[in-house]
């Protein structure tokens, strides 16, 4: 059977009434970008190729097409979640750090962190001297103000 190859610059998948559910299309970068839409039109799932064309990320969209939730890599290699408020700012995320050590860090109104839980077996920042996992709540400046570990809570720092 031989090979048949269909070019195009886009792919659109409509309904019986007309309405764009879904398309395979290129980005303004001229990535490649896989989009699902509900029965309104509103684009709620995409799948695509973002920054610098070389990093795969899903996102989740409400119905105002505001991302919710992004699922990606790092320019590493690493993956990492993100949740966002309903003005599109980032409020939550789960990285990757350099090591390979998974972090959950909560982000203020102003995109500061400011809890974050970090496990390490190297006794960085994030484990007791004890080597116990920690909670670390920071404030707006960064600066940690206290922490609760398997041991207890600790205001002092």
């Amino acid at each position: 059977m031989e090979r048949k190859v269909i070019e195009a610059q886009e792919f659109a998948l409509v309904d019986e009434a007309g309405v764009l559910r879904a398309a395979f299309t290129l980005n303004a970068e001229n990535a490649p970008v896989i989009e699902m839409r509900d029965e309104s039109g509103a684009a709620r799932l995409q799948l695509g190729i973002i920054s610098d064309g070389q990093r795969p990320a899903l996102a989740l969209r409400d119905a105002n097409e505001t991302t919710v939730a992004m699922m990606s890599l790092t320019a590493e290699g690493r993956g990492e979640l993100r949740l966002y408020d309903a003005s599109g700012d980032v409020r939550a995320e789960l990285i990757m750090d350099d090591d390979g050590v998974p972090i959950l860090a909560m982000l203020d109104f102003n995109g500061k962190p400011r809890l974050v839980l970090r496990l390490s077996e190297e006794g960085e920042p994030g484990v007791s001297e004890e080597g116990e996992p920690v909670i670390v709540f920071l404030n707006e400046n960064g600066e940690a103000q206290s922490e609760i570990t398997a041991g207890g809570f600790n205001r002092e720092h």
